[in-house]
């Protein structure tokens, strides 16, 4: 997959996620984030999805704020899932 259609599905996954259209995710708009993902990757692997933690929603959040003023905005969210996907698709060539 190319970076543009990276993007463009990262894209529609924070639309999916950005429940009240505010153009940033919030804690609990990040909570579905992870466990949307954790979920996933369970199934992948054949195991049961862990609970997620306030304390793993917190560095989440750390994690993609990259300019630190306390909301995951659409650039920021776009950014990350696109390095991570990179990042795997590198791995598995």
């Amino acid at each position: 997959m190319d970076e543009a259609t990276i993007k463009a599905e990262a894209r529609k996954l924070f639309e999916r996620f950005d429940k009240d259209q505010s153009g940033i995710l919030d804690r609990k708009e990040l909570r579905g984030v992870l466990e949307c993902f954790l979920e996933e990757n369970a199934k992948e692997v054949g195991i049961p999805a862990q609970p997620v933690t306030e304390e793993d929603v917190a560095n989440f959040a750390k994690e993609l704020d990259v300019n630190d003023d306390g909301h995951v905005n659409k650039g920021e969210f776009v950014s990350m899932i696109t390095f991570m996907v990179e990042k795997a698709q590198k791995a598995s060539a």
